[in-house]
């Protein structure tokens, strides 16, 4: 099985905020030792400077969509905050569920990061 991680962040977003929550939604999955081998959010997001040193630090590639590929996501929890600054019902479910992966556990967020923990393969499974 392949993990990848979906991440939105705000504008300037600490990056030690957006290690501890990715760890701490790898480690509320249980999953084990998992290599995550992508992180994925939207095309504009992944210029963001903190969400390149996170990928760069987790030893992933760094992908981004565009907005109609993850506007075409039906995520399981819309956020009305998230609506209301992209359009989108998402951004890190949608970018997970974009690469074809199943999500796994709950969406983590903080004041600053939202974080989605998915996996290809078989015995992944919706939350």
């Amino acid at each position: 099985m392949t993990t990848v991680v979906g991440v939105g962040a705000r504008r300037g977003a600490p990056l030690e905020e957006g290690v501890f929550l990715v760890e701490a939604a790898l480690a509320s999955c249980r999953l084990g030792d998992v290599v995550v081998t992508t992180v994925v959010t939207s095309l504009r997001r992944a210029t963001e400077p903190a969400i390149g040193r996170l990928a760069a630090q987790l030893g992933a590639e760094l992908v981004g969509y565009p907005v109609e590929v993850l506007a075409a996501q039906q995520v399981p929890h819309p956020s009305e905050l998230v609506r209301r600054h992209t359009g989108l019902d998402g951004v890190a479910e949608a970018a997970v569920l974009a690469t074809g992966a199943r999500l796994v556990g709950a969406r983590t967020s903080s004041a600053s990061w939202t974080v989605a923990v998915g996996q290809h393969g078989s015995g992944a499974e919706r939350p």
